[in-house]
């Protein structure tokens, strides 16, 4: 484990996830002022789903999707930020499991050819 002193703060640096689990649970029982990124295992998992009419309704997205297997948190669609319309995209926010890894891999859903991927980051200053 590797630690800075940074002004008046600690900044800690974990080699591996349970020694994060450690701090954050010594940080959380003397009530220490503190800020954490979430580990890359805990996040969920965010596709898109490229292909679908864009007034297709969210929740017969995801009934179509749990025939396949696939729990869904949440899913809608997504909107232009210049038009504030409703784009041809779905954004489907998954927990993160091996099963539900296989939304990458469908390529046929709801009787349409469509095209699943990873949500990119966004670029540019926020």
């Amino acid at each position: 484990m590797r630690g800075k002193i940074i002004g008046k703060g600690l900044r800690v640096y974990p080699e591996n996830p349970e020694a994060y689990h450690v701090i954050r649970r010594y940080v959380d029982a003397e009530k220490l002022e503190s800020f954490t990124y979430q580990l890359d295992e805990e996040k969920d998992l965010k596709a898109v789903i490229r292909g679908m009419p864009s007034d297709t309704p969210p929740q017969e997205i995801i009934d179509e999707l749990r025939t396949y297997g696939i729990s869904v948190n949440v899913c809608h669609v997504m909107t232009s930020r210049r038009t504030g319309m409703p784009m041809p995209l779905f954004l489907v926010t998954l927990p993160r499991s091996e099963i539900n890894r296989n939304i990458y891999s469908l390529t046929d859903f709801c009787y349409l050819k469509i095209v699943v991927e990873p949500l990119r980051p966004k670029i540019g200053p926020a």
